[in-house]
């Protein structure tokens, strides 16, 4: 791989890193939001239902941007054979 292509990976990962922060900010309020429902709406409220899905999917997605970041982290890193 070239340098110019290495460069544009690069910037991949820091525009994946950016979304990846803001996901899990997103996930960290969802989450105190489902922490902090009351006990009576959180064992019967749709709500709490939705909210866990929320934190699950969400949880889900920095993972899978985690997991993009370092892919690419091998790709810029791999020798030439």
């Amino acid at each position: 791989m070239n340098n110019k292509r290495r460069k544009q990976i690069k910037e991949v990962q820091n525009q994946l890193s950016g979304i990846r922060e803001e996901l899990h900010s997103i996930l960290c309020d969802e989450d105190e939001y489902l922490c902090n429902m009351p006990e009576g709406l959180f064992s019967s409220s749709e709500k709490s239902m939705v909210a866990q899905e929320n934190v699950g999917d969400l949880q889900f997605s920095v993972d899978a941007v985690d997991e993009l970041i370092d892919t690419l982290k091998g790709v810029i890193e791999r020798k030439h054979i």
